[in-house]
């Protein structure tokens, strides 16, 4: 980690006063640090590099911009990936849904032809593929 005691001069981003290690100089307590001046650990959203160091908060919005820009990109690909999994899920449900109802339709137009008398149609073994033992 950086030493807090490690300072340099810059300008306030918001009065344009000096700053020097989050100390401005229009402070008329010079012991009393800017409470935008802030210690940043983490990683660079660009390089991936390890950041661990004091600066001004205002500096950083360019980075937690970026950082937030990635963030947003992962949510909606991770997003889309679950719409797809949905739609096909209800895709296959949909499938099982109209085969069940033709089944059910098949079982009330047999239980009709059985109430009426008519002969049914000759129904095909699935477990021996047709074929007699």
């Amino acid at each position: 980690m950086q030493s807090e005691t490690l300072r340099y001069e810059m300008t306030c981003p918001i009065n344009g006063k000096i700053c020097k290690g989050g100390v401005r100089s229009d402070f008329e307590d010079q012991k009393k640090q800017c409470r935008l001046w802030t210690n940043v650990a983490g990683k660079d959203p660009q390089s991936e590099k390890v950041l661990d160091f004091f600066d001004c908060s205002w500096a950083w919005m360019p980075v937690v911009g970026l950082e937030q820009s990635q963030m947003t990109r992962q949510n909606t690909a991770t997003m889309q990936d679950f719409r797809n999994e949905t739609h096909d899920g209800f895709a296959a449900f949909g499938t099982a849904i109209k085969q069940a109802a033709l089944a059910f339709n098949n079982l009330v137009e047999a239980q009709q032809a059985l109430i009426e008398g008519v002969p049914l149609p000759a129904i095909e073994n699935k477990e021996n593929n047709g074929h007699e033992n």
